[in-house]
């Protein structure tokens, strides 16, 4: 099939219900957010060797874990081994409201996975005007400008992640603009309405060309 031929139309979010966070928030070091479940899929432990590289750096942070998963003991388990206890939190499987309260208490969001779709969690963090360090697989770099709108880096490398979660941490509040586009992307492109609207619009303009 010649590729004209082909209309992508990512599943999307509710970006209503996932608004840019406050621009100002109570002191403290700053915070780090993960919202993908505890599975093989997501590399949970990359990120925590990423989390344990930053703190022997001397950098400050705060972090959560929010999900659950069949893998969650034994990121716990990686946790401890590498002394972040007093850093990282789990925050288990919350409501979708949560989510939205929970990335607007962060600054950063990161994700470790290996693979994915279309990934919502992702948008999630762009609606919210958060930094992403995310994968360089194709599910991100779709969306993601490498050092603008977020950082790119090879799937399992911690090293490289956690040099994203630092570039984030001293660039982020720099990169308003490109945070400011990611969001208005959610609203036009990744709305689950205005997917929705598109499907519509091309199943009506299908079947008047007689090819249903």
């Amino acid at each position: 099939m010649p590729a004209e031929r082909f209309t992508v139309i990512p599943l999307g979010i509710d970006a209503s219900r996932f608004p840019p966070r406050p621009e100002r928030r109570a002191p403290g070091p700053p915070r780090i957010v993960c919202t993908r479940k505890h599975l093989p899929i997501y590399d949970n432990r990359t990120i925590v060797r990423a989390l344990a590289q930053l703190r022997d750096a001397g950098v400050d942070f705060a972090f959560r874990f929010v999900g659950s998963g069949n893998r969650m003991a034994f990121t716990e388990r990686e946790v401890r081994a590498h002394g972040l206890e007093d850093r990282v939190e789990f925050v288990g499987e919350v409501t979708a409201d949560e989510v939205q309260r929970q990335l607007a208490w962060a600054d950063v969001y990161v994700s470790a996975t290996l693979s994915d779709g279309s990934p919502s969690s992702l948008f999630e963090a762009m609606s919210t005007k958060l930094f992403p360090v995310v994968t360089d697989i194709r599910a991100n770099r779709d969306w993601i400008v490498h050092r603008e709108s977020g950082f790119l880096f090879p799937p399992g490398d911690a090293v490289a992640c956690c040099a994203g979660l630092r570039f984030a941490l001293e660039h982020a509040a720099a990169c308003g603009d490109a945070l400011e586009r990611s969001r208005r992307t959610v609203v036009e492109q990744l709305d689950r309405k205005v997917g929705l609207e598109r499907l519509e619009r091309l199943l009506a303009a299908t079947a008047a060309r007689g090819e249903a």
